[in-house]
């Protein structure tokens, strides 16, 4: 992972029955707490999601808008991209700081 990046979720997805699951594609929705965001100091596009096999890959992430969710606080979705599946990461930017 790079070291200019905060690590906020790690992600182990593996598929049973699949052959070869580590290069079957797709996409991921996840959630980011807007209030986190904002007490880093940081907005929704220095939110990323990488793969892990045999090396970190950033994967393309599309922010999707926010909303309401658990306990009625902000999330910011986003959409990525998934080369297969193993372990996953979502991070955030903290270069500068």
């Amino acid at each position: 992972m790079p070291k200019s990046v905060l690590v906020l979720r790690n992600l182990d997805i593996t598929l049973s029955g699949i052959e070869n699951s580590h290069r079957t594609g797709g996409e991921m929705e996840f959630g980011v707490k807007a209030k986190l965001l904002q007490d880093l100091d940081k907005n929704a596009a220095d939110v990323s999601f990488y793969r892990q096999n045999d090396a970190w890959s950033k994967l393309p992430t599309k922010h999707m808008g926010q909303a309401v969710g658990i306990e009625d606080e902000w999330y910011i979705h986003y959409l990525g991209e998934i080369l297969g599946f193993s372990v996953f990461a979502v991070d955030v930017k903290i270069e500068g700081h």
